[in-house]
């Protein structure tokens, strides 16, 4: 019973030390951000008072916002050319898509109607082609229906 009960204090011990190097790590991580938050009002608080003071921006702060606005403007533009380029390659696709399957449904109806394509010159004759073999083809289905 003294070995199971001592094996038991030390599994608490361990698990209490290793809660604690958790919370110390999570607790640190906090802290960071809520001093990154601090920081960074005082500095605008600074910046204010002294723009509210001198009645100008110092120029390293004009000179960072201008930056700033710079790059999110260039980001802005690339992705604009970005969406645009991936746009077009959609509609290539897309265009791409429907000629072969127009073409895969030429050829079956050229099988279907048992002409080739060197054998209808104009489509007026493939356009009557398809209405007369539309009227065969459904002549055909009721006639396996009745038989």
């Amino acid at each position: 019973m003294d070995g199971k009960k001592c094996s038991q204090m030390c599994q608490k011990r361990f698990k209490k030390d290793a809660l604690a190097s958790v919370k110390i790590t999570r607790d640190f991580v906090s802290r960071a951000r809520k001093v990154a938050r601090e920081a960074g009002a005082v500095w605008r608080r600074e910046h204010a008072a002294q723009i509210e003071k001198t009645g100008f921006m110092p120029s390293y702060l004009s000179e960072a916002m201008n930056r700033n606005k710079k790059e999110s403007r260039e980001a802005a533009e690339k992705k604009k050319v970005e969406d645009a380029e991936r746009e077009r390659v959609r509609q290539q696709k897309r265009i791409n898509f429907l000629l072969t399957q127009t073409e895969l449904f030429a050829h079956f109806i050229g099988q279907k109607l048992g002409s080739t394509a060197e054998g209808a010159d104009a489509p007026g004759q493939q356009a009557s082609a398809l209405s007369s073999a539309g009227g065969k083809g459904a002549l055909d289905k009721k006639e396996r229906r009745e038989a």
